[in-house]
């Protein structure tokens, strides 16, 4: 979509969903289909299975009409995965927005598990049900 406004920017953006198959093991991508066609990544031997990861990509440029200069550029990645509705999940996950620490909680005797500190912030929590992921969820540290 273009779109323009009264001030001088120009926005352009576009949204894409793709399929991607994984190797649930090594996490190497096997193949993504698009609307534009099928991309094969690696072979998949008659014994592998493949994780499937439904993905949106939302990309906005802004362009400024006076200098013909991007002034802006950003593009976002959503992972399409429902939520788990296991009332007998057994963990309890804690997330910091800013920092990447990620703490796991044995939710019947409230002991830590693990923790482990990401270069980036942790947004979302998956777990591998029925060859697709699952949203798994968390309570956020600030």
């Amino acid at each position: 979509a273009v779109v323009s406004t009264q001030s001088t920017g120009l926005y352009a953006g576009k949204k894409t969903d793709f399929w991607v198959a994984l190797d649930p093991v090594n996490g190497n991508k096997h193949a993504s289909v698009t609307t534009q066609g099928v991309e094969t990544c690696t072979a998949v031997t008659k014994e592998e299975s493949s994780l499937f990861v439904g993905k949106t990509e939302y990309s906005l440029t802004i362009v400024d009409s006076k200098t013909a200069t991007q002034t802006w550029n950003v593009t976002y990645v959503s992972y399409v995965a429902p939520t788990l509705n296991d009332y007998d999940y057994k963990y309890t996950h804690y997330a910091s927005s800013s920092d990447g620490l990620l703490i796991t909680f044995n939710t019947a005797s409230n002991r830590i598990l693990w923790h482990v500190r990401f270069a980036s912030p942790v947004i979302s929590l998956f777990v591998e049900r029925f060859k697709s992921l699952v949203r798994v969820p968390h309570r956020t540290l600030r």
